[in-house]
């Protein structure tokens, strides 16, 4: 009996040996690994070592390239959420919310974590010169004196403001509104007695002395949805009203006056593409293009006082489609993080306008006709600021 309770008390022994042995073995593998593991977290990439690397001030800016994107990882994060501080911390949108069947329609109306940006420009803008059409010829001779070629306008100026509203993925609603006026061209031909024969007027008057004044100004509406199919592209459509008016004055001695009025109010749909085109850590170069067509409501006066005789004539008819295309370089230039400065280019090029010096002036207000095949270049530089919360 005391053999057997002994064998019972060597087993109990052994069995507990072992299973000490084990528990050692087991405690020593899961020390290694955790060890192993925690080599392997030290060097994995973690956002306080990318903000080390990038930037000594704390905080990941949007112009470095090379610095990668710690919040989505697919690499510089759309350039309207650079300085929102809320993206980084919903990197989920664009995993789920934004992949096709979401829609197109849904993405860009999609408020989630989205931020707000304000942008404000002082336009200078400068237009070209009219078609070539005598206005006035000389007497005798009917060699051109004036051409409304030679109508040089001023710069004009004005302002543009922009407010986009950008989801967690980087799509944007953007409305836009600038206006610029008044370009302003004047000339006046030299006095010489009875040395100039109109050639834009039905009169068979000489002048003495003739002078012009040729006006415009421009304004422009439009509501645009924007969506981002790169890091570093948006493309971009909407609704986009633009009007394009001109006034042509001639005075005369002796006395005649003509006025000549043209209004333009064009609607219609736009598409195009806005890019990063360059990215350092104090300067971005972005790059826009859009071209639309459009429906032009156009129209024209004419009243005149000729050799004491007064008229007046309109023509609304016939309806033309028109067709406006912008470009635009601008580099900006971060004051802090979420206030930028930004100076840069504006290209406007517009076909199928009606006006003045390409209308014809008709005594007979039955017979007054609308010319819709000017065109107009319109560029000058921009600068202004952006702000982003």
């Amino acid at each position: 009996m005391q053999t057997y309770w002994g064998a019972i008390e060597i087993m109990r022994f052994t069995n507990l040996r072992s299973g000490l042995h084990a528990m050692l073995v087991a405690g020593t593998l899961v020390g290694a690994g955790s060890t192993a593991f925690a080599a392997e977290f030290d060097e994995a990439l973690v956002p306080g070592a990318v903000v080390a690397d990038g930037f000594a001030d704390g905080f990941n800016d949007p112009g470095m390239p090379e610095t990668p994107d710690v919040w989505t990882g697919q690499g510089e994060a759309p350039q309207e959420l650079a300085d929102c501080p809320e993206y980084s911390q919903h990197q989920d949108c664009c995993e789920d919310g934004c992949d096709p069947p979401y829609g197109m329609v849904n993405r860009l109306i999609d408020n989630k974590h989205a931020c707000w940006t304000f942008r404000t420009d002082a336009l200078l803008l400068w237009r070209d010169s009219p078609r070539s059409r005598p206005l006035f010829d000389t007497f005798p001779g009917g060699v051109t004196a004036l051409n409304a070629n030679q109508l040089n306008s001023t710069p004009a100026a004005g302002p543009r403001f922009s407010i986009f509203r950008t989801n967690g993925c980087g799509d944007a609603l953007e409305v836009t509104y600038f206006r610029a006026a008044n370009f302003r061209a004047q000339n006046t031909l030299p006095t010489v007695a009875s040395g100039y024969a109109p050639a834009f007027v039905p009169s068979q008057s000489l002048y003495n002395s003739a002078s012009t004044n040729l006006g415009a100004a421009l304004q422009s509406f439009e509501l645009n949805g924007r969506m981002t199919v790169a890091p570093w592209i948006q493309l971009l459509g909407g609704f986009r009203w633009f009007e394009w008016q001109e006034t042509l004055q001639l005075t005369t001695v002796p006395a005649d006056v003509v006025t000549v009025a043209c209004m333009n109010d064009l609607y219609g749909y736009q598409i195009g593409f806005d890019s990063l085109l360059l990215s350092t850590k104090w300067l971005r170069l972005e790059g826009l293009m859009k071209g639309g067509a459009y429906y032009n409501n156009s129209r024209q006066t004419t009243t005149a006082n000729i050799s004491g005789f007064p008229f007046s004539t309109r023509a609304d008819t016939p309806k033309g489609a028109a067709f406006v295309g912008e470009v635009g370089l601008t580099g900006v230039m971060p004051i802090t993080r979420n206030i930028d400065f930004r100076v840069g280019y504006l290209g406007l090029w517009l076909q199928g306008l009606a006006q003045p010096t390409n209308q014809t002036a008709s005594l007979n207000p039955q017979a007054a006709t609308l010319n819709t095949t000017g065109t107009a270049v319109v560029q000058g530089v921009t600068l202004g600021v952006e702000g982003r919360w």
